[in-house]
């Protein structure tokens, strides 16, 4: 299975929380998804941009990729030809690092290099809430842990080395605080 991803030129990995399906860039630009026990692809997303950031749900029904010119897009298995949601939170900066959807909280998130990461509504694309890093520092990444209640509990890593751990609290009004 792995001689199949690598094969396919694949660089970033996910698997499916049962462990059926794996997900990897190709080199044909596109994301797909394998079956782990045959090798075989079952689905697979056009990514024009070359960009290698994608984070998947765990039923893998849904995936959150960035595109080029920092579109971050949302796409179903329903429809694997054209995303259901896409916007440009990070307008000016074209590297983000981290992407995830959360169809649950209708809510996207993604982090760039510009030390911003931001919380979007599924429904609209309206800005919910923003992190900034201490000095703007660039952040590299971030994982989530959805299913905590009351609240999901993020990890944001920045170029410093700095790992920040905190719980997010959906806001009604965008957070703009530490935006220059």
């Amino acid at each position: 299975m792995i001689r199949q991803a690598v094969r396919m030129g694949g660089m970033a990995l996910q698997m499916s929380f049962s462990g059926e399906l794996l997900a990897c860039m190709t080199h044909h630009e596109r994301l797909s998804v394998l079956d782990t026990a045959t090798g075989d692809v079952q689905y697979s997303f056009p990514n024009a941009g070359g960009e290698h950031c994608y984070r998947f749900t765990p039923d893998f029904a849904m995936v959150a990729m960035a595109s080029q010119g920092g579109q971050v897009q949302v796409w179903t298995i329903d429809n694997v030809e054209r995303p259901m949601w896409h916007c440009n939170p990070h307008a000016d900066v074209t590297n983000i690092t981290g992407v995830a959807v959360l169809p649950e909280n209708n809510v996207v998130l993604s982090c760039a290099e510009d030390g911003h990461l931001f919380a979007l509504s599924l429904i609209d694309g309206a800005i919910l809430s923003v992190y900034a890093a201490t000095g703007l520092q660039p952040i590299h990444c971030f994982d989530i842990l959805p299913t905590r209640l009351p609240y999901p509990r993020l990890a944001i890593g920045d170029d410093n080395g700095r790992v920040v751990v905190l719980d997010w609290i959906q806001q009604n009004q965008p957070s703009t605080s530490g935006i220059a």
